[in-house]
């Protein structure tokens, strides 16, 4: 079930030499690497992409080139950008048991290809795309059942090609009857004039079977695997047995009381103390100013016209009231002392506003 003919075939399909996929350092296809107008074939079992590599498949492909993809399983990310699904059915309606029988595939076009069957016995090839966008897709083949199997989409200035049916670039398949013409058939549609013509099937393309981590022995060594998971148990119940408390219990700390407002009197006493009636009502202004720029938005860097008729607006206060309560503020800060009595009228102006508003 090899790919050696496929490979030797694509020699008589283009005028470029074929060229093996480069990987980049760390062992993943780079597709920005290639020119434009270039064509990519690759054929394998299944694709998986990692997030880098996927976003340069689509700009490779955006460019100017063409990737044909032929696999049973396709990258299930690459399928929702595209906009295409695909289905698998176990077997024909009038199957009796699954397993191998004469199976095969044709190309879409019978009127230019003839509709003839290309097939071997195998495991039945039904795989077919159940949803794509025909303003940018066509089918180019379908299966044993009518359906589509072999897609081709539009992409930017380039074009992919997806055949679900594997199978039929293998060398079994080939080799067998005149099945050589179906891949003739096939690689008919892609540009022959290429600058150049990639090869790589999945093994060398896809991070699912070139990413190694460091728990990739254990998941293809059962034996590995079984005595991590028998380590992590261990570890479990150390955690859950082992490690209890060891030293006597720690008395529980009685919260601390909320002593905000015992601060509040204490430091207003001293101001009182003081007779400081005019660092009281700066405190008491900054206050409010921070109120309005944090709760109603009203810049307070300049008091004007527009400071007022913002502050009434906003605020929902009497113009007038707000009048009295910006001049007393600039009152504030023209004079050096206040008495008693303007400390109160401050303090009910601004009492008012919260009160009001």
């Amino acid at each position: 079930m090899g790919t050696s003919v496929c490979y030797e075939l694509l020699r008589t399909q283009f005028d470029a030499a074929i060229q093996l996929a480069s990987r980049n350092s760390k062992g993943q296809l780079n597709p920005l690497t290639y020119m434009k107008g270039t064509s990519y074939v690759c054929i394998g079992k299944s694709l998986s992409l990692s997030d880098e590599e996927l976003q340069h498949l689509l700009e490779y492909v955006e460019r100017g080139n063409e990737f044909f993809l032929a696999a049973d399983v396709f990258d299930r990310r690459l399928m929702d950008t595209l906009g295409i699904r695909y289905s698998r059915p176990m077997t024909l309606p009038n199957d009796s048991l699954p397993g191998l029988r004469d199976t095969y595939s044709m190309m879409a076009d019978t009127h230019y290809f003839g509709g003839k069957h290309y097939g071997f016995y195998f495991e039945p090839m039904l795989d077919y795309f159940s949803s794509f966008d025909s303003s940018y897709a066509k089918v180019l083949g379908v299966n044993e059942r009518n359906e589509p199997n072999y897609l081709v989409l539009k992409y930017g200035k380039g074009k992919f090609y997806f055949h679900l049916a594997p199978a039929t670039f293998t060398n079994y398949f080939l080799l067998s009857g005149e099945n050589s013409n179906y891949f003739a058939d096939v690689f008919s549609y892609l540009n022959h004039d290429a600058n150049a013509v990639y090869w790589g099937d999945v093994s060398r393309f896809g991070s699912s079977n070139h990413d190694f981590s460091s728990l990739s022995m254990f998941w293809n060594n059962p034996p590995l695997l079984g005595a991590l998971l028998l380590f992590c148990l261990l570890m479990l119940l150390y955690i859950a047995f082992g490690s209890k408390r060891r030293r006597r219990i720690v008395p529980v700390a009685v919260p601390n009381k909320n002593e905000s407002l015992s601060f509040v009197h204490t430091i207003g006493n001293l101001y009182l103390q003081k007779k400081d009636n005019r660092g009281i009502a700066v405190k008491m202004i900054n206050h409010f100013f921070e109120h309005l720029r944090t709760q109603h938005y009203i810049p307070t860097h300049t008091l004007n016209d527009e400071f007022v008729q913002a502050l009434a607006r906003k605020t929902g206060v009497d113009e007038q009231r707000a009048r009295e309560l910006v001049g007393m503020t600039e009152y504030v800060n023209t004079v050096d002392q206040l008495t008693d009595q303007e400390l109160f009228n401050l303090n009910n102006l601004i009492y008012e506003f919260y009160k009001n508003r």
